[in-house]
């Protein structure tokens, strides 16, 4: 990793985004954090390509 480059929330947002997906954070005092990322998965037939290609 470069100089500057970080990863944080904001990158983790950004990548889950660009993939199609969701991101969010719920905070709750004395509850903890809970980051969650949903991304879709493709589906693909039995030969392994992608369904509907």
């Amino acid at each position: 990793m470069e100089r500057g480059e970080h990863l944080g929330l904001l990158g983790m947002r950004e990548r889950a985004e660009s993939l199609g997906g969701s991101f969010q954070v719920v905070s709750s005092p004395g509850q903890g954090t809970r980051v969650q990322v949903l991304l879709p998965i493709p589906e693909f037939t039995s030969r392994g390509d992608e369904a509907g290609a």
